[in-house]
């Protein structure tokens, strides 16, 4: 083999093994992104779950069956014709829950708790979280599809595998639709905050003017 022959060889070799090293680099560096980026949405999903937990335990602001009402603040009460308990204004008889929740917003059945005067910034809380988590899917999704590397074939059997383009379009529909909800849900609480405003008085409100 003449000199010139095994120099391109050994050029060759050179640029092939370079080029599988920077493929190698390019390879683990992905995997490393997609294990944070997992790792970040795993976090903020505990951090949904919690608020959830938080929202739905806590005391949304019950009124006692025998409520010590100070001389100063009797005109602020006023009796509750469902229950027969006085009660501070703007409070409001919950049908479901079955007693008076003070300053209450609504009653919400995701979290299965009336959202009031103690909890309302639990509520929040689980808001953000969602909003938070429903971008974060959406991210994933976008970046699995574009730049992530597709799963591996270890086992073609398995569902996930074999109906990954399809799982990965259910999740964005359901990111966009969680997070066009959940936007919309957290803007009228924040402008009902900075109205000092309930979503019931808002209705009571309308219904008068109607």
């Amino acid at each position: 083999m003449s000199t010139t022959m095994i120099k391109f060889k050994e050029n060759l070799d050179v640029e092939v093994l370079e080029t599988w090293v920077e493929n190698n680099k390019m390879r683990l560096k992905m995997e490393k992104m997609q294990l944070d980026d997992m790792a970040g949405y795993y976090l903020v999903s505990l951090f949904c779950i919690v608020s959830l937990l938080r929202a739905s335990i806590a005391d949304p602001g019950k009124l006692p069956e025998r409520p010590k009402i100070p001389l100063t603040e009797r005109e602020f009460w006023e009796l509750c014709n469902k229950c027969n308990m006085m009660r501070p204004k703007r409070s409001h008889h919950c049908s479901r829950c079955g007693h008076c929740v003070r300053r209450m917003d609504h009653h919400c059945p995701w979290i299965n708790n009336c959202v009031g005067e103690d909890n309302h910034w639990l509520f929040l809380q689980l808001c953000f979280y969602t909003q938070l988590l429903s971008s974060y899917t959406l991210i994933l999704d976008f970046c699995h599809y574009y730049y992530f590397l597709p799963l591996k074939k270890v086992n073609w059997d398995l569902f996930v595998f074999r109906h990954e383009l399809a799982l990965l379009r259910i999740s964005t529909f359901m990111g966009i639709i969680m997070l066009g909800g959940i936007s919309g849900l957290f803007y009228t609480q924040l402008m009902g905050i900075f109205t000092d405003t309930t979503s019931i008085e808002k209705m009571s409100n309308c219904c008068e003017e109607m």
